[in-house]
């Protein structure tokens, strides 16, 4: 079974990183840290911390929204920004499951000064 899991891992972030080579690096930096921020939301939110989940919701969606600009702004059309949003959230939920608190903390950390759109 774990077997199957890490092949079925490694198949699926092989096919993402191939689609993922024309995403603005930084779109797609900011789309994974805004679905691990959503992700980290609902676990706050099943420990009964209701303001905290609100504050990662808030903020995921920001970068969830700001991140779907940058990508029509380098001409992907709605399909594929779909597409990218969908990959994207296969694989940050994913890694959000593997260490959320690695995660968290390194997206804290990358969006921290990047407050331009």
């Amino acid at each position: 079974m774990t077997f199957r899991i890490a092949a079925l891992s490694a198949c699926l972030l092989a096919s993402t990183s191939a689609f993922a080579q024309d995403i603005p690096p930084r779109a797609a930096e900011i789309l994974r840290c805004g679905i691990a921020f959503q992700n980290h939301s609902d676990a706050l939110k099943e420990t009964g911390d209701s303001g905290g989940a609100t504050e990662f919701l808030y903020r995921g969606d920001e970068l969830v929204q700001r991140a779907t600009y940058m990508l029509q702004d380098a001409g992907f059309g709605a399909d594929a920004v779909e597409n990218v949003v969908m990959n994207t959230v296969l694989t940050a939920s994913f890694e959000y499951g593997a260490g959320p608190d690695a995660l968290i903390a390194e997206c804290i950390t990358s969006v921290a000064d990047d407050d331009s759109p």
